[in-house]
């Protein structure tokens, strides 16, 4: 299992905007799901989380739905990637 260590140097390396392989081989479900949601927090491309197309599944796609529907109703802007997850 990954712990929070892991998560966090991967979450460190995506805010310098570095391409990694390891989260779509190795983080389980809940792990890749948290890992994507922290890209559009901290403002990085989903584009740069390598493997996210094999990875969607219906809990993500919902996530990310729920994360936008909040974002809207508080009037704040939705990334403009979202639909890469939705």
């Amino acid at each position: 299992m990954i712990g929070d260590r892991a998560t966090a140097k991967f979450q460190h390396t995506l805010r310098r905007h570095r391409e990694n392989p390891y989260p779509a081989a190795h983080f389980p479900e809940p792990a890749f799901n948290q890992l994507v949601l922290k890209a559009y927090f901290i403002g990085v491309p989903v584009l740069r989380i390598l493997g996210l197309d094999r990875r969607k599944t219906p809990e993500l796609r919902r996530m990310a739905a729920d994360y936008a529907s909040e974002r809207r109703a508080a009037g704040r802007s939705v990334p403009a990637d979202i639909d890469l997850v939705m």
